[in-house]
């Protein structure tokens, strides 16, 4: 593959010229029922934001809600970045049928406080006839109940804890379960692992439900999970913990922190000459198209898994949304993360123009939960409102300059 500064380049280039033309039609998968399409598609066109191809949305605002950390502690605000970006995209094409999406956004601070207040200002307040873009950690501990009694839905463009998954009002693009044991799993049949060993960020009650989840799946396929390391996330010291999972002689170490840790901890283990021995694997947390660049050729060959397509992958809704990212984005990192706020976006939009009828916080509800059989070239398979709609997982490999698919959409036991 091309490197990803590369393609970026010339995306950027063919950017205006390709959103101008968004909403014509595009060739691709507006209606977001296309068929998969491989990586090797390098003929492949953009899809469009939205069908109409009409000039900007110029028609009442429509409000919609999202919570964010984008400040305070862990936190992945470019997939709310992602969902701002297929907005802006959406209304300079028309909007939902002429009326422009207000997307507003309430940074949490990761402060459960705040992000009650934030919430309850956005219904109460701003009116918001939905929440279409989330990227909290928060979100659906603190106000899950608060959704439900005020009869109001949420899609998240990134999974939470496994807590959400109980809560018929909240759902997200990804699935945590199929991302946590999908690594795992990859290190047990690919990499022959037998005793692995895991780097897993606290992030509240998720650091637990990790570790449960991989040690259930390691025990039912003969394998053990051999060391568990709980980081807070801003990690001051990678050697020690490089050193101490190497203490224990692992097969393999799962490596389940945010990017910024995740590097520190692979490059202190480049500096211990453990890059071979034991194998690594990196969640998405850590996939960027920056990586190749920041960790070098030493980590060539990386696998890292990832619920999406590869971020420089040529097809449809790939081109757009790296298209919409370079327009409306462009300072925000292009990974699994920000590519789930802009499913999450895309769902949503999608669902909003199917609505036949004044657009409501009932209207836009009962569209959202009645989302079923979604396609996007994104995905492994069909999605739908609720948990559990993402059941496989792809794995890519870093090159010298990109990513390489290694396994493609494999089903992760248990996920669904």
């Amino acid at each position: 593959m091309r490197s990803p500064r590369t393609r970026a380049g010339g995306l950027v280039a063919v950017a205006a010229l390709a959103l101008a033309c968004a909403g014509c039609g595009g060739g691709g998968d507006a209606a977001g029922t296309g068929a998969a399409a491989t990586p090797s598609q390098t003929d492949a066109k953009a899809s469009a934001c939205v069908p109409s191809g009409h000039g900007p949305a110029t028609g009442k605002p429509i409000p919609v809600g999202a919570i964010v950390e984008k400040t305070g502690g862990p936190g992945v605000p470019q997939a709310t970045a992602a969902a701002a970006a297929y907005y802006d995209c959406v209304n300079a094409n028309g909007g939902i049928h002429g009326r422009p999406i207000k997307f507003l956004q309430f940074d949490s601070a990761y402060n459960p406080q705040k992000a009650g207040q934030g919430a309850d200002h956005l219904i109460d307040d701003e009116g918001v006839v939905a929440f279409a873009g989330t990227s909290s950690f928060l979100d659906c501990l603190v106000n899950g109940s608060t959704y439900r009694s005020k009869g109001i839905y949420s899609l998240a463009g990134v999974a939470g804890p496994p807590e959400c998954n109980n809560n018929t009002n909240i759902a997200a693009v990804d699935n945590g379960l199929a991302d946590w044991v999908g690594a795992v799993q990859y290190a047990v049949e690919a990499q022959g692992a037998k005793r692995i060993a895991l780097v897993v960020a606290k992030a509240g009650t998720i650091g637990d439900a990790i570790v449960a989840a991989d040690t259930a799946y390691a025990k039912a396929h003969g394998a053990e999970i051999v060391k568990v390391d709980k980081i807070d996330n801003g990690l001051k010291d990678a050697t020690s913990v490089v050193l101490d999972v190497a203490s224990a002689h692992p097969d393999a170490v799962v490596v389940n922190t945010l990017q910024q840790d995740a590097i520190a901890i692979l490059k202190a283990a480049q500096s211990q000459g453990l890059t071979q021995s034991p194998k690594w694997v990196c969640l998405s947390l850590c996939y960027s198209d920056n990586l190749p660049k920041v960790l070098g050729s030493g980590w060539k060959g990386l696998p890292i898994q990832t619920p999406f397509q590869p971020v420089d992958a040529q097809t449809p809704d790939n081109l757009l949304y790296r298209q919409v990212m370079a327009k409306y984005a462009p300072s925000a990192p292009l990974d699994p993360f920000s590519q789930g706020g802009f499913l999450a976006a895309r769902i949503f939009t999608q669902a909003l123009l199917g609505i036949d009828g004044p657009i409501t916080r009932a209207s836009a509800g009962k569209a959202l939960k009645d989302v079923s059989g979604f396609r996007s070239d994104e995905l492994c398979g069909p999605w739908h409102f609720g948990a559990g709609a993402i059941t496989s997982q792809r794995v890519v490999k870093m090159t010298e300059d990109g990513f390489e698919l290694a396994s493609d959409c494999k089903p992760v036991p248990g996920a669904s």
